[in-house]
C-alpha cells in the first residue's frame, strides 16, 4: 500500500510539476514583447484557474493562446491601474533610500508599509479578476480585504513567495520552468479558499 501511495504521489507530482513548466514557459513566450505582458498574466491565472477548479487535462498552449486573446484588451483595465501605481511606488523608494534624517526615515516605512499593501493588491487582484466578472474597483476591494483581514493566509503566501525566490537565487535556471506559474498557482489556491467566506455570504453576485 504503501508502494502504491508512493507511486502514485510520484506520477502526480511529476505531471504537476510538466504543467507548471510548460505554462511558465508559455507565459514567458507571450510576454517578450513587454506590451503583452498584462494579458500574458491574465491568461496564466486563467489557465491555473481552470487546474484549480480540476480541469488538469486542458491543452495548455492552446488554452492559453484563447485566454489570452479572449482578455487582451480587458487586461489593460486591471493592470494599467496596478503597473501606473507600482512605477510610483517604486520612485519614491529610490527617491527615499539616500535619505537619512527622521523625517524622511518615517515617509520612508510609510512607503514600504504601502508597497506591501500594493503587493498585496496585486496578487489578489489577478486570480479575483479571471474568476468574477466585477468592476475593477470591487476587485481591487476584495484583494485589499482578503490581504488584511486574513493575515495568516497572506503571510503564509508571503513566505511561500520569499522561498521561491531564494531558490531562484540559487538556481537561477528555474526562471524558466516554475516561478511564475508557481506564485500564479498560489495565489489562486489562497484566493480561492479565502473567498469562500465572501462568497457564502453571497456579496459577489457574478461569477464567471
Amino acid at each position: 500500500m504503501n508502494k502504491r501511495f508512493f507511486s502514485e504521489a510520484v506520477i502526480v507530482g511529476t505531471e504537476w510539476a510538466a504543467r507548471l513548466a510548460l505554462v511558465n514557459l508559455v507565459f514567458l513566450l507571450f510576454s517578450i514583447p513587454i506590451f503583452t505582458l498584462l494579458p500574458s498574466i491574465v491568461a496564466l491565472f486563467e489557465v491555473v484557474r481552470k487546474w484549480e477548479k480540476g480541469d488538469t487535462k486542458i491543452p495548455v498552449f492552446q488554452t492559453f493562446l484563447f485566454c489570452f486573446r479572449k482578455n487582451f484588451w480587458k487586461s489593460y483595465l486591471v493592470g494599467l491601474p496596478l503597473t501606473a501605481v507600482g512605477i510610483i511606488l517604486f520612485i519614491d523608494i529610490q527617491s527615499l533610500s539616500s535619505q537619512t534624517s527622521a523625517g524622511f526615515l518615517v515617509l520612508r516605512y510609510a512607503i514600504y508599509s504601502l508597497a506591501i499593501l500594493f503587493a498585496l493588491l496585486v496578487l489578489y487582484s489577478f486570480p479575483i479578476f479571471v474568476q468574477y466578472t466585477l468592476s475593477i474597483p470591487r476587485v481591487y476591494f476584495l484583494a485589499l480585504t482578503i490581504g488584511v483581514t486574513k493575515p495568516l493566509v497572506t503571510l503564509s503566501l508571503l513566505l511561500s513567495i520569499a522561498v521561491i525566490i531564494g531558490a531562484l537565487l540559487f538556481w537561477p535556471a528555474l526562471f524558466f520552468f516554475f516561478p511564475f506559474s508557481l506564485i500564479a498557482l498560489l495565489a489562486t489556491k489562497t484566493a480561492a479558499h479565502s473567498l469562500q467566506k465572501f462568497h457564502s455570504d453571497k456579496p459577489i453576485t457574478s461569477s464567471k
